[in-house]
């Protein structure tokens, strides 16, 4: 489901711990709930981002979606919206992350963070 290109990077949390985030690039040729929700907003990419040892984060891997216009972040249903000071951290380490997978996916360009909806 997914293409060579995971990158995890160690983040500084806002609390001041060390932590991790994970980043995971989709295959939208795959046929799967997934590719579906992603193609069904235009996406032009789409994959995971796993947190680990950062408190407040969401329980589970939260879905992006980079599109023509932007880059969009959903957490699972039910599952706790990060706060303001980790979607900007998210946001820094997404930009990241597709600089360093830009030969891979070339398509995404640079992110364009939209804010997430509490």
């Amino acid at each position: 489901m997914f293409r060579d290109a995971n990158r995890e990077y160690e983040v500084t949390t806002p609390e001041g711990g060390k932590g991790r985030l994970g980043f995971a690039l989709g295959d939208l040729a795959q046929d799967n709930a997934f590719t579906r929700h992603a193609r069904s907003l235009g996406a032009l990419g789409f994959g995971v981002i796993s947190f680990a040892g950062i408190p407040g984060a969401p329980q589970s891997s939260m879905l992006w979606t980079q599109t023509a216009t932007d880059t969009a972040m959903t957490v699972a249903d039910g599952d706790r919206q990060p706060s303001g000071e980790l979607q900007r951290l998210i946001a820094k380490y997404i930009a990241i992350y597709f600089a360093d997978i830009a030969a891979i996916a070339p398509e995404l360009g640079e992110p364009r963070i939209r804010p997430m909806e509490s």
